[in-house]
């Protein structure tokens, strides 16, 4: 992305991967163990941001999307 282009708009993407296993991630777990996960995330995790993206980048890229 050139310099002075960029938007209110563009995104960086965020990888993650969990080092460890955190039974509060697993569905149906109640809200205060995930709250609890959370919490820990940065313990558990390597992550990479990306420099800014358009927000068009997203369209070409296989995310999670719910």
């Amino acid at each position: 992305m050139s310099e002075g282009a960029e938007s209110e708009y563009d995104i960086c993407l965020v990888s993650i991967e969990l080092n460890k296993a955190d039974e509060g991630f697993k569905p149906k777990v109640n809200q205060l163990d995930r709250y609890d996960a959370f919490r820990n995330l940065a313990d558990l995790v390597n992550f990479e941001i990306s420099p800014r993206l358009q927000m068009e980048a997203y369209e070409n890229i296989g995310v999670y999307n719910r």
